[in-house]
């Protein structure tokens, strides 16, 4: 290596570099061990919240040719046309195990497996450089090892780098990542952002073709990681700083050598802003607006704070923490306190502390785009976000412990102790993930859990209302549909589904006061109309149930399932050939329908003798009849 394009290698570990590779096999195996121990129970196949619309639902990933289609795949309330190469992932998923959700685990579980070894290989090999500045003398190669160690570990910075990535790889808090399937895109960013690192100091290391090839890489990581999730927007500057702090001896030595790699990272950051630009769910008009935003960056205090606290203690863990916005600076002053303070030492620590500067200097910038740019306002506390960033605070943990150790009872011992506290935490770190893991396989599980952990978020109510709803228990629905409208009187989907249940449950007049309350918060909302018709037929008013479906039809005019709610209706009001009439056109938008043809060869045969009135219709299941656009949405996630 040329001392004047790294610059920085402590000089007792230069030799060993070259034997990094020999001796980091059993580490490496050891880690993708830890991993498969941990997720080994988290190969379920049920999907939560957003998993539907992008995954089920996604026409995107049904086939891999062209790939134009699959790179494009369609818009929608929750989409992933902002993040392509996200999307063929789940077409390979598609391709090799079809609608097996299980299969779409077993890839997260690989990921995340390739995640923790290529955090291993980047923190050992930074953690061997000398950063330019004060910080002189530090380089973990430099710390004693036992000598029974040197034949498992490289060196002190291998151990060290071992130690932080096997505690990542097993955090309970990564769960929300690794089984919400929707959020693969955090583990590809992350995968994408450490590799690119990686690259940077391998182009750093060589000259001539061997340096262009790791450049080119790390470029092809870049746009690989654009492309799976927005907040890999900060890769670029990560990129540069690292550069700089580690590689590079000034800014010009760096232009000079690595500039044009640079400039193209930048311009990898056009294809995600460019889709935002186009088309996202996320930035809307009010969204944007000032008051929004100022709410959502006071709330992101509050979560960020939280979310390290999870960090260091992972409990209690939450799936999802509701739409709530803090109010005021006054609810959350302590929390932009300390998040200021932090700020400030990072600023302190890239100058005097190039390593802790760095790692803190991470965390906030990977966490920028959600928590500052762009307000996600369906979810804006969330513990997938945390993915990358953990490495970053376990680093700095893992950091400090060391030097107190040090300090405490000398390098030797601290290695040894060291060590043997990190497996005592992985153990009992990956007990609980193991414990969380079992969490996602059923919904009731999951969001019994949630509502227990946080009894005020009315989406949580809503969630495992549809989560009984599902499994039969329609009574309990019903006083869960009812606690989340307590808590929003304004939450008109849960009014909705309130309303389908009891008129199910023949509790018609309950049922048309939720449907009517529903349609006087949103007059425009059919799915409402369609359930309170069903509502008006159970309890005997066909001339009401009639006009409610006249006004879904004039949204969805041909909808084969309304249709034929209508005409079951204009039967029991002795209007057979009108409603034979609207099945016949009907039938000419979708011929062959079974339901339409069923139901004109009912009303024909009634037509000839006489048919007591119907005790219920179709459509009161909330969502029958309308298609996946006009239902209610079922996602909050970013």
């Amino acid at each position: 290596m040329n001392p004047a394009v790294t610059g920085h290698l402590d000089p007792e570990t230069t030799g060993l570099v070259g034997s990094r590779s020999r001796k980091g096999l059993l580490p490496t195996v050891l880690l993708v061990a830890a991993g498969l121990l941990a997720y080994g129970n988290s190969f379920h196949r049920v999907l939560h919240l957003d998993d539907l619309k992008s995954i089920r639902d996604n026409e995107g990933i049904r086939k891999l040719w062209p790939p134009s289609e699959v790179l494009n795949p369609p818009t929608g309330t929750i989409s992933f046309y902002t993040r392509p190469i996200l999307n063929a992932t789940f077409a390979l998923d598609y391709a090799v195990s079809g609608t097996d959700w299980s299969g779409y685990r077993r890839t997260n579980l690989l990921l995340q497996v390739l995640s923790g070894c290529a955090l291993y290989f980047l923190l050992a090999r930074t953690l061997r450089l000398r950063p330019v500045g004060p910080e002189k003398g530090s380089g973990e190669g430099a710390c004693p090892l036992p000598a029974g160690w040197r034949g498992f570990f490289s060196d002190g910075a291998d151990r060290l780098a071992w130690i932080i990535a096997l505690l990542w790889l097993v955090h309970p808090l990564n769960t929300a990542a690794v089984n919400y399937l929707s959020q693969r895109g955090e583990i590809l960013v992350a995968l994408c952002l450490w590799t690119l690192l990686y690259c940077v100091g391998r182009a750093a290391d060589g000259a001539g073709w061997r340096a262009r090839w790791w450049q080119a890489a790390a470029t092809a990581c870049c746009l690989l990681g654009m492309g799976s999730k927005e907040h890999m927007l900060a890769a670029p500057l990560l990129a540069l700083l690292y550069d700089r702090l580690f590689l590079a001896d000034s800014w010009r030595a760096l232009w000079r050598q690595r500039g044009l790699m640079h400039a193209t990272l930048w311009l990898t950051a056009w294809w995600p802003i460019h889709r935002q630009c186009m088309y996202s769910p996320h930035i809307t008009e009010a969204a944007l607006a000032e008051e929004t935003r100022w709410r959502y960056l006071l709330t992101q205090c509050r979560g960020l704070v939280r979310m390290i606290r999870l960090a260091l203690w992972p409990s209690p863990l939450v799936f999802y923490y509701g739409r709530d916005l803090a109010t005021d600076l006054s609810a959350v002053w302590l929390q932009a306190l300390l998040l200021g303070m932090l700020a400030a030492a990072t600023a302190w620590a890239l100058v005097r502390r190039p390593r802790a500067g760095f790692a803190g200097a991470f965390s906030f910038l990977v966490l920028a785009p959600s928590s500052t740019l762009v307000p996600i306002i369906g979810q804006p506390v969330a513990e997938h976000r945390m993915y990358a960033p953990l490495a970053a605070l376990l680093a700095l943990g893992v950091g400090a412990l060391q030097v107190v150790l040090s300090r405490m009872v000398g390098p030797r011992r601290a290695a040894g102790t060291l060590l043997g506290l990190a497996l005592i935490g992985a153990i009992g770190l990956g007990a609980v993930t193991r414990c969380r893991n079992a969490d996602y396989r059923d919904p009731l599980i999951l969001w019994r859990d949630t509502v227990r952990k946080v009894p005020l978020v009315p989406e949580a109510h809503y969630d495992y209302a549809n989560a009984l709803r599902e499994a039969g228990r329609l009574d309990e629905a019903v006083a869960e549909y009812r606690e989340a409208v307590q808590l929003s009187p304004d939450y008109v989907d849960a009014l909705v589904n309130e309303g389908a249940l009891l008129a199910m449950g023949h509790r018609a007049a309950e049922a048309i006061a939720r449907l009517e309350q529903a349609l006087q918060l949103k007059p425009d909302n059919p799915l409402a109309r369609q359930n309170l018709a069903s509502a008006y037929l159970e309890a005997g008013e066909f001339a009401k149930s009639a006009e409610q479906l006249d006004q879904v039809l004039k949204a969805v005019p041909f909808e084969p399932l309304v249709t034929v709610q209508w005409a079951q209706t204009m039967k029991e009001m002795g209007r057979g050939e009108e409603a034979l009439g609207r099945l016949r056109d009907t039938l000419k938008v979708h011929p062959g329908h079974p339901a339409l043809l069923h139901a004109e060869a009912e009303i024909r045969e009634s037509l000839n003798r006489f048919r007591g009135p119907m005790s219920g219709g179709p459509g009161i299941t909330p969502g029958v009849g309308l298609p996946p656009e006009k239902r209610p949405q079922e996602g909050h996630g970013y």
